[in-house]
């Protein structure tokens, strides 16, 4: 009989560290948030240590210091975001799971748009990052670094980025990617099993 997958591995002393990735707008921050919650540990966005007030980018020693004070003084924690190299490499390192959000672009575009143009109109919060971090019709139509720009280059470019991790280090394979992509239901599949893992009856009975 073929053994049943867990749906997060963790570790030897059943800490969870898990890294987030995917493309702009594929919902990786309210995945994080949602995990949080299921498995009451703490979760954060990599823009929250990569921003300065008004846009500012943080120096990358200072971007990379703030991600390895949040993993060194958290047992388990959660982490999403795309980075750097550098940075992905350090999180990827100590991350026991990693998920890789890849619905298809017409399912998560139009949420980009759509919360982008409702954080022009400051409908819609700015999550975690710092005071003055807002979207302006000028970084959004006239930037270089506009999101929608970035979320539509980024569906391809982080297909290319991931889908070697996933071939050689996949969950089905004993390594620690998870691909989650569809319409929506292998997500909620999954996060039902998560729900399921940690309620303390399966506990009780996996005792």
């Amino acid at each position: 009989m073929a053994s049943v997958l867990r749906p997060l591995k963790g570790n030897v002393d059943g800490k969870f560290k898990i890294l987030i990735v995917g493309n702009c707008g594929t919902g990786k921050t309210t995945l994080q948030a949602r995990l949080s919650n299921l498995l009451k540990i703490p979760g954060a966005s990599m823009d929250q240590f990569r921003w300065l007030p008004n846009w500012e980018a943080a120096p990358k020693d200072v971007f990379r210091a703030r991600i390895e004070t949040y993993m060194s003084t958290n047992l388990s924690w959660i982490l999403d975001g795309n980075s750097s190299s550098v940075v992905f490499n350090l999180a990827h390192a100590e991350a026991t799971d990693v998920i890789w959000l890849d619905p298809p672009f017409l399912l998560y575009y139009p949420r980009l748009l759509l919360r982008t143009f409702t954080r022009i109109l400051r409908f819609h919060p700015a999550g975690s990052l710092p005071d003055g971090c807002y979207e302006t019709i000028r970084n959004v139509f006239f930037d270089s670094e506009s999101v929608l720009w970035w979320g539509f280059l980024g569906h391809w470019k982080r297909r290319g980025q991931y889908e070697p991790f996933l071939r050689t280090e996949s969950v089905e394979l004993g390594g620690k990617w998870r691909r989650i992509g569809g319409w929506g239901s292998e997500l909620r599949r999954w996060l039902c099993a998560i729900e399921y893992m940690v309620t303390p009856s399966t506990t009780a009975r996996n005792s």
